[in-house]
């Protein structure tokens, strides 16, 4: 029965046989990569989804800022309310009030300005 299969031919078909597992594997492989690239595309939780990247970049070309909208509300919500004073104001200070009674005045305005909730520096 087995005496009249030529060897040749068995290690062809074998040969073939290898080279379409192979090619199977690799196709499965690919295909799987391809579902992990489009799930972390619209992965809600990846904040470089392709949803997410739309909206920014819709934002930023209607407002021109160059921050997400996120970033801008936090900045809405949380302005600082005190700015440092610049070297003149302080020099114009000292010579007004002194030294140590000037550097209480802004100390105290600087507590006062971080005391506030948000909602009081922005209304």
């Amino acid at each position: 029965m087995f005496k009249d299969i030529d060897m040749g031919t068995v290690a062809i078909t074998a040969l073939i046989g290898a080279m379409v597992v192979w090619a199977a594997k690799q196709t499965a492989k690919a295909a799987v990569d391809g579902v992990k690239e489009v799930g972390e595309a619209i992965n809600p939780l990846n904040d470089e989804n392709v949803f997410n990247k739309g909206a920014t970049n819709a934002y930023q070309n209607i407002t021109g800022s160059d921050q997400s909208m996120g970033a801008d509300l936090y900045d809405y919500m949380h302005p600082d309310t005190f700015r440092e004073p610049t070297k003149e104001e302080i020099q114009a200070g000292v010579k007004k009030y002194g030294r140590i009674e000037y550097l209480k005045m802004v100390d105290k305005a600087r507590q006062e300005a971080n005391d506030k909730p948000w909602y009081k520096k922005v209304f």
